[in-house]
């Protein structure tokens, strides 16, 4: 039975910049969210050493050095994850983005968000696309499921990595309250405010 759910968030981005952008929000967005639906789950969030964040319902767990590094990112994942992990002993282990240690003591679910690295090899630098395309696979062929963000992904996760479609469930990601239509009211009281029409 799934009682503790470990959560690797080590992406969520500080302050403004390319790492507040997509994969961040997907991130935030799911902690912000997944621990209020059902009470009887308990979540672990491992994060960046100096990232400070509001997440309801969540023990948080920090680094023991800051991860924003791509290489010591890399380190920590495959090196000292492994560790905290075998620590906090949860029952499911979710890869937030593309790749888990090697060694998970539990069942391992991973999140894809696409596959740019291998269609489009020039995206990224040499090692870094090569990490990406070894860990996504090997991560891939070792969980007990993978979330693809879209058709599309679980498309090219078949395709190009050969990943059985049985194995993966699309979850297309919500939409924050930021980009919903805002009631009317505040609409008229901006639109006054700001001399518009």
């Amino acid at each position: 039975m799934i009682n503790h759910i470990a959560i690797n968030a080590h992406l969520l981005g500080r302050g403004a910049g390319y790492r507040s952008a997509g994969i961040h929000r997907y991130i935030y967005g799911v902690l912000s969210n997944l621990p209020l639906l059902d009470e009887t789950l308990r979540y672990t969030v491992l994060l960046n050493h100096a990232l400070q964040t509001e997440l309801p319902r969540t023990e948080q767990r920090r680094g023991m050095f800051n991860t924003d590094d791509p290489k010591r990112r890399i380190f920590w994942e495959q090196v000292v994850q492994p560790f905290a992990l075998w620590q906090i002993k949860p029952d499911l282990y979710h890869a937030m983005a593309f790749v888990a240690p090697r060694f998970v003591p539990c069942p391992l679910v991973v999140t894809v968000y696409d596959l740019s690295f291998v269609r489009y090899p020039q995206v990224l630098s040499g090692a870094r696309r090569k990490y990406l395309q070894l860990f996504t696979r090997s991560t891939c062929e070792h969980a007990a499921r993978v979330i693809a963000i879209s058709e599309s992904t679980a498309h090219d996760l078949v395709e190009l990595m050969g990943i059985p479609r049985e194995k993966i469930d699309v979850a297309v990601p919500g939409i924050s309250h930021d980009f919903c239509p805002k009631p009317p009211e505040e609409v008229a009281a901006f639109r006054r405010k700001h001399n518009l029409p």
